[in-house]
């Protein structure tokens, strides 16, 4: 019984799912690329452009960059679970990926109320910071 059903998997495989599979190990390997370059310029402007925390507020900026890097590490993560799901025909661990893509929406909306709310104290922050530096004649 058990040989049948590999069988009848094994006459599935098409040349329509073979490139569904390769576009989506394609499609997740960029996914994680991405992932690990928006890791790393969380991470710079964490190290290397301290001196603008005082420019836009240092609590709700951190927080930002923050919520940027935990969701760029779930970004990475998701993208090598899918390709390996894909890779080792492992479909159950679909529902962990789809799981995933929701939390990682989720923290997306997060960022973006969080952006939308200190928009204007960083307008004004910025205003009143290069107001010193024009030259009036």
């Amino acid at each position: 019984m058990v040989v049948a059903a590999k069988l009848r998997m094994k006459s599935r495989v098409t040349p329509e799912t073979t490139f569904l599979k390769n576009m989506f190990i394609a499609v997740n390997a960029i996914i994680s690329v991405a992932g690990c370059v928006t890791l790393y310029m969380g991470i710079w402007v964490l190290l290397r452009k301290r001196q603008y925390l005082g420019l836009v507020g240092s609590g709700p900026f951190v927080m930002a960059v923050t919520t940027v890097m935990l969701s760029s590490c779930l970004v990475l993560f998701t993208g090598l679970l899918g390709c390996s799901v894909v890779i080792r025909h492992r479909y159950d661990c679909l529902s962990v990926y789809c799981i995933l893509l929701l939390f990682h929406f989720m923290l997306q909306v997060i960022a973006g109320v969080v952006a939308y709310r200190q928009q204007q104290m960083t307008s004004t922050n910025l205003r009143t910071y290069s107001e010193p530096l024009q030259v009036h004649p």
